[in-house]
C-alpha cells in the first residue's frame, strides 16, 4: 500500500524538520527515509512504516499545493494517528523465575536468558508481538498473572489442577520428572530420605513442594520440609551441609552438576510433570497466539537448537 503526500516546504522556516519529527515519531525509526537538502526546501523519499505501509513524499517546487498549514497538519495527523496506531505491535509481559536454570534465569549481563526466554522472544517475533521478561517472586505468580501485574508465566510452570482453578494454560511443551538429590557419594536414596526423618530442601510455591507436603506423616515418611526462594539455594545448602538433600524438577539438577557442582541425583519421586504458559482464563486471544507459536516453534529446526543449547541431552 502507498499513500502519496505532497508537502511544500517553506524556505526559511522549519516546516520541514515539523514533517520529519513526525514522521520519525510514526514509524519509530531515524532511519526510515532519507533527505536531501536545495535551495528553498527538503526532498525526502522512500519512506518505510511497518507492515510494507510505504509513504514516497515528495517535493515538487514548481507546483503550489498544500499552501496552507492546516492541510499540512491534517496530512502529518493522518501519518501520526492513523499510521502508529494501525500497526502498533501488542505488547506483552511474561513473569519468570529468575533462579530456574537452564529455563529461565538472570544472566552475568543482568539480562533474562534461558530456554524458555529464548522460545517466547522467537515466538514473539513471528507471531508480531513484543515482550518483556520480568524478574517475580514466585510463591505469588499466578496470583501476578490474575491481577494483571503480569500477562503470561513462560518459565518452567508445571501444570497443576490447583494452579488450573486460576489461570489457563496453553498446550504442554515439555515432559519434565521430579527428583531427590544429594551431595555425590553420600550413599542415599528416596527412601531413605523419605522415611529417615531428614530435612528436605524445596523451593517454595512449586508443585514437588505442595505434593511433598501432602505426603508428610503418610506412608512411613518424616521427613521435615525446608522452604528455599529457589532451587540453587536449596543446592547450595546441600553443598554447604545444612540440608542432607533436596527435591526439585530434574533440569535445574542436572544444569547443577553440568556445571560442576558435586551433586547426584538420588532418584525420581511421584508423576512426571509437563510444563504450559499460564495466561488468564479471560485472555483467549493470548492463549490462541502462544498455542500458534509453540506449535511453529517445535516444527522449527530452532526448536532443536534450543535443546542442544540449553539442556543437558538435547531430549525432553
Amino acid at each position: 500500500m502507498e499513500n502519496f503526500f505532497l508537502l511544500r516546504s517553506v524556505p526559511g522556516s522549519d516546516i520541514a524538520k515539523f514533517v520529519l519529527s513526525g514522521l520519525r515519531a510514526a514509524t519509530d525509526s531515524a532511519s526510515a527515509f532519507t533527505c536531501t537538502g536545495f535551495s528553498g526546501g527538503l526532498w525526502c523519499e522512500r519512506l518505510t512504516v511497518r507492515h510494507d505501509l510505504e509513504i514516497t513524499i515528495f517535493h515538487e517546487r514548481k507546483k503550489e499545493m498544500f499552501r496552507k498549514s492546516s492541510l499540512l497538519v491534517a496530512a502529518i495527523s493522518f501519518v501520526l494517528l492513523f499510521g502508529s496506531v494501525a500497526f502498533a505491535k501488542k505488547a506483552y509481559v511474561n513473569g519468570i523465575d529468575a533462579n530456574y536454570p537452564p529455563f529461565a534465569y538472570i544472566d552475568a549481563n543482568g539480562k533474562p536468558a534461558g530456554f524458555d526466554v529464548d522460545s517466547l522472544n522467537w515466538i514473539a517475533e513471528k507471531m508480531g508481538f513484543t515482550v518483556e521478561h520480568k524478574a517475580m517472586e514466585w510463591s505469588t505468580i499466578v496470583q501476578s498473572v490474575v491481577s494483571k501485574k503480569i500477562d503470561m508465566v513462560y518459565s518452567g510452570m508445571s501444570i497443576t489442577e490447583e494452579r488450573a482453578k486460576q489461570v489457563t494454560f496453553s498446550d504442554p511443551y515439555w515432559k519434565v520428572a521430579q527428583v531427590v538429590i544429594s551431595k555425590k557419594g553420600a550413599g542415599l536414596t528416596v527412601e531413605k530420605v523419605f522415611k529417615g526423618g531428614m530435612k528436605l530442601g524445596v523451593q517454595s510455591g512449586t508443585s514437588e513442594a505442595d505434593a511433598l507436603q501432602n505426603q508428610v506423616g503418610k506412608d512411613g515418611n518424616n521427613f521435615e520440609l525446608k522452604y528455599y526462594d529457589s532451587a540453587p539455594l536449596a543446592i547450595m545448602d546441600i553443598l554447604n551441609g545444612r540440608v542432607p538433600a533436596a527435591a526439585m524438577d530434574i533440569a535445574p539438577a542436572e544444569d547443577a552438576i553440568k556445571h560442576g557442582k558435586e551433586l547426584e541425583i538420588v532418584g525420581e519421586f511421584g508423576e512426571p510433570e509437563f510444563f504450559g504458559v499460564a495466561v488468564r482464563k479471560e485472555d483467549k486471544e493470548l492463549l490462541d497466539t502462544i498455542n500458534k507459536g509453540l506449535k511453529m516453534l517445535m516444527a522449527d529446526p530452532y526448536w532443536e537448537e534450543l535443546k542442544a543449547k540449553h539442556l543437558k541431552d538435547g531430549a525432553h
